[in-house]
Formats: structure tokens, sequence, C-alpha cells
């Protein structure tokens, strides 16, 4: 296999410069903080106590001494974190896991249309094994698109609550716990399978150098808000590439570990959400800033389902002839997730 000389130590290299998201959203100093993932804008921890303060003089919970029925932010369901913020995350890091996967199967293709009688039947075990492992990654993501969906439609369901005052909450509520309860089930699924890949991935890399470790996932917040340089990775020897990519799985793994979470938490009992609802109904302020940001996280969740939906094409069309044909399974799967996705204005 072709190695690196240097030592993986430059993570900077990998990551074009130019090449911004000035337009993501911002934290809202109004969501409660989930707990692990830490905000990566430059807040300054004075600012970040002030917003706090501010924003429990005036949400405070019912039933508290502060009068006039004031809402506590903190144990409050419908003033997620960061809703908007995991699934924006959870997209971003899910695309450089799929990036690092993919300049895999390109070197791959590469190799086995120009150099074939030249790769070594040990150099080409191994990279058949990367490429079947992005094909059991593509085809887990697939099953994302449900989540996504299922997302979008509680988002939906809140805005709906907040905006009708004579929709029936219990009801709702209930309706919606369900679909949390088969989200939870679907991403524990999803992240039982990304350990799988892992410990794959992981194989292969002590196949090609023994002993050598991954970098840890904190390791990883080079790429901050860039995107990778993929004339960088494709220049990677294949030791380096498999340790990033490795490194960027750990990394999507905890961040799905914050998604379970987040939705573990919107998980309490239909008589405190019917409660913090008829609350927040009360004062159009607050009602309008929570509205505000499921509607964040609503685009957000759509900003997943597009990527998933790009990540489809692209495997399906060029990189599915590495691993196995599509079968007609496959192409059933992605014309109705197609469907879905135009149904619910997605596309």
């Amino acid at each position: 296999m072709t190695k690196c000389t240097a030592p993986f130590t430059r993570m900077e290299e990998l990551v074009s410069t130019d090449v911004t998201d000035a337009s993501r959203p911002q934290c809202i100093a109004l969501h409660a903080p989930c707990g692990k993932i830490e905000p990566e804008d430059s807040w300054s921890s004075e600012n970040s106590e002030n917003s706090l303060r501010s924003d429990r003089a005036s949400v405070l919970s019912p039933g508290s001494e502060a009068g006039d029925g004031a809402l506590e932010h903190a144990g409050n369901p419908f003033h997620k974190p960061s809703g908007a913020e995991v699934v924006r995350r959870l997209t971003k890091s899910n695309n450089e896991t799929f990036v690092c996967l993919k300049v895999f199967c390109e070197k791959y293709r590469e190799k086995k249309h120009f150099g074939v009688h030249h790769m070594h039947r040990h150099e080409k075990k191994i990279y058949k094994h990367v490429v079947e492992q992005a094909g059991v990654y593509v085809g887990t993501i697939d099953t994302s698109l449900g989540i996504a969906q299922k997302g979008i439609a509680i988002c939906r369901d809140v805005k709906a609550i907040l905006e009708d005052p004579k929709l029936e909450l219990a009801l709702m509520v209930d309706f919606m716990l369900v679909k949390a309860k088969e989200v939870l089930d679907d991403v524990a699924s999803i992240s039982g399978r990304f350990r799988e890949i892992r410990v794959a991935l992981y194989d292969e890399m002590q196949r090609i150098a023994p002993g050598l470790e991954p970098h840890q996932p904190e390791r990883c917040s080079y790429a901050g808000e860039h995107e990778f340089d993929l004339r960088a990775l494709k220049r990677m020897g294949d030791e380096d590439l498999l340790q990033l990519t490795i490194a960027v799985l750990d990394r999507f793994a905890v961040i799905v570990g914050n998604f379970i979470d987040w939705w573990s938490d919107l998980r309490t009992d239909v008589d405190s959400l019917t409660r913090s609802i008829e609350f927040i109904r009360k004062s159009p302020a607050i009602g309008s800033r929570v509205w505000m940001q499921w509607d964040d996280v609503e685009k957000q969740y759509k900003g997943y389902n597009s990527e998933i939906m790009a990540q489809q094409d692209y495997y399906h069309e060029t990189l599915s002839d590495l691993v196995v044909p599509v079968s007609r399974v496959h192409r059933a799967v992605h014309r109705v997730a197609h469907g879905v996705a135009h149904r619910l204005g997605l596309e």
C-alpha cells in the first residue's frame, strides 16, 4: 500500500481555507445546552452567561416562584439546545465521512482501471474491504431518511400546535411521542451499525500499519466550518487516509450520540409536554421564539435529507459497481425515498 513519508500531524492541510459556511445558523441563546456539543462560535463566557441570565429572567417554568407563571428554561422540552445545531453537525459530519470513503473508492477504481496487474493481492483485498464498508455505510445512511422525515413531521406538528389553539393537545402530543420513540429506535440501530463499520475499518488499518491508533475525535475539529480539500485527501497515503476516515467516523458516532440524547430529552410524558405547550401558548413572545426555533430544526432536517439524497445518487450511479450491482430492491427504495421527499416538499 502507498504510505505517506511525513507523519500524520498537519490536519490543516486537508482543509480548503477559502471555503466557509458563513450562512450557517448561530446558536440561539434561548436553547438549553445539550451537554455534549459545545458551540463552535467564538462566544465569550461572559456573553454566554449574560444571554443565559437574560433568558432565564424572561422564560421560567410554570408553577415557579418567579411570578406571572414564568417558564423555567431548564427542563422545558420545547427549548432544545440545539436541535438545529445537532442536526446541522450531523449533516456536516456525515458529509465528511462520506467524502473520505468516496476518495478511497475512487482511488480503488483508478488502481483497478490503470494498474490492476501491478496491484498486490494484499493491497487489492484491503481496498475491496474498505469499499465494501463504504457500501454498508451508504446503506445505513439510507435508512436515516426515515429519521429526517419523522423529524420534519414532528417539527411541523409543534408549529401547528403553537399556531392553532383549537388543536387537541393530548392527541397531538401523544402522536408526536410515538414518532419520537420510532426515531430513537432507528437511531440506535444506525449507531450499532456505525460501530460495526468502525471496527471493520480499524481492522483494515491494523493490516496496513499494525499498532497504529486512530486520532481521537476531538483532534478532528480541524475541519471547523471549512470543507475537505479533495485534492489533499487524494494525495494522502492509504494509511493516513484510513486513519483519518476512522477518526472522522468516530466523531460522527459522538454526534449520533448527541442526536440520541436530544431525542431522549424530547421523550417525556404527555402531561408534561401538554402543560409546557399550554403555558407557551399564553405568551405570544415566547411562542414566537419557540416556533422559530422549531422552524430552524425543520430546515436543518431538510438539509440533512438533501445531503443523503445526493449521496445516494452518487453511490448508486458512480460507485456501486465497485462492490455489487444495485439490486431492484435498492432501486425501489430509492424511488420511494424520492417520492416521500417530494410529497414533503423537500425537492
